[in-house]
């Protein structure tokens, strides 16, 4: 077992969607974690084209409620 504190990930898909990525967003904001919990790191994983997650993402990792956001563009995978 780790000594480091736990932290929460989570990962958001969007496509093409800025007005609900914006309150997915907000509405991890709005979580409260116990005290023994460390951060909540959030990823973006925007999987459109033109990478229109990029700006929402900007805008709301300024704020102080998680470590981490990043938009990460998809992947195609390897599945036929």
């Amino acid at each position: 077992m780790s000594a480091e504190t736990p932290s929460l990930a989570i990962v958001i898909c969007t496509f093409k969607r800025p007005e609900l990525l914006r309150a997915a967003l907000r509405s991890v904001a709005a979580q409260a974690l116990p005290p023994a919990h460390g951060a909540i790191n959030v990823y973006v994983v925007d999987n459109s084209d033109e990478g229109d997650a990029q700006n929402i993402v900007a805008e709301e990792a300024a704020r102080p409620y998680v470590r981490t956001v990043k938009a990460m563009a998809a992947r195609p995978t390897a599945c036929p």
